[in-house]
């Protein structure tokens, strides 16, 4: 017998295809594209461009911890059939997911006539190939369910293209109070940042941090000490401290993506996108959790 789709699987991976012993594997890929087709009706994808396509995305250095039995399967069954371009997955992936967006569209205060353009500007995002960028749906990297690796989409693709235009509120908060500065960057940033799901992950991030690393941030961020005066303390050249100041912030970053990844199961490339924002605006959110701390 001919392992065909394990086969698939093993060398997307970058593993031995050949080395035999793959029955197990074909049993598992079949029932997993068999239930893909129950799962979305009327999409059209072969089992060898489904095993392939779980191959590749196993085979991504963030997702060395998973396993064919922890991915979302179904969903990226139907992603990878809207990125090869199959136009029912396309309208069955709008129609199920279409509350999903226009929720995130509107909790980030989105206009109605906005939300439109926004919406075929994320279509086009999504399902179409504009070389040599693939269709970003196939991105999706099955660690968490689709539904929540578009609301990440959408919020970031509403920061990036409304930003300083529209006004927009982080998703899932609240209207700010009335007495709350209209349109004020900082504190809608903060509310971004800072949500439930965001702030366990800040805290412990800082609080893996060596003493030095904390101190250092907490110098220069909360007390504004400058660089040439951290060098004169620490007993190196100004360019050292600015060095170690970077690595320290650079530290607190990956620690924020490794826990948030962690506790949420989020898909790496989605929310490394998202995560730009946070580390573009880290020594706002360092300032807060530093200040709360104290």
């Amino acid at each position: 017998m001919t392992h065909v789709l394990a086969c698939a699987f093993l060398d997307a991976r970058g593993d031995d295809a050949t080395s035999g012993g793959h029955a197990a594997l074909e049993l598992e890929l079949k029932a997993l594209w068999d239930r893909g087709q129950k799962a979305w009706p009327g999409v059209h994808l072969t089992g060898h461009d489904f095993a392939r396509h779980l191959g590749q995305v196993l085979g991504r250095p963030d997702n060395a911890d998973q396993t064919l039995a922890t991915l979302h399967t179904d969903d990226l069954y139907l992603a990878r059939a809207c990125g090869g371009g199959d136009p029912r997955a396309i309208a069955m992936c709008e129609e199920r997911f279409a509350d999903v967006i226009q929720r995130a569209l509107r909790r980030q205060g989105v206009d109605p006539a906005t939300q439109d353009d926004l919406r075929q500007s994320l279509r086009e995002w999504l399902f179409v190939d504009q070389p040599p960028r693939p269709a970003q749906i196939v991105t999706y990297q099955g660690r968490g369910q689709l539904a929540g690796w578009l609301k990440v989409i959408v919020v970031r693709q509403a920061l990036k293209t409304f930003r300083g235009k529209h006004r927009t509120r982080p998703l899932d908060e609240e209207a700010p109070a009335a007495d709350s500065p209209a349109g004020d960057p900082e504190e809608q940033l903060s509310k971004l940042l800072f949500r439930s799901e965001f702030k366990d992950a800040f805290r412990e991030a800082v609080t893996t941090l060596p003493e030095e690393d904390r101190v250092l941030l907490g110098r220069n961020i909360l007390q504004g000490v400058s660089i040439d005066v951290l060098g004169q303390e620490l007993g190196v050249h100004r360019s050292t401290a600015a060095r170690r100041l970077e690595k320290a912030r650079q530290s607190l970053f990956y620690a924020i993506r490794r826990s948030i990844m962690q506790r949420h199961q989020l898909d790496a490339a989605g929310y490394d996108s998202a995560l730009g924002l946070v580390y573009s605006q880290l020594e706002l959110s360092v300032r807060m959790l530093l200040q709360r701390d104290e």
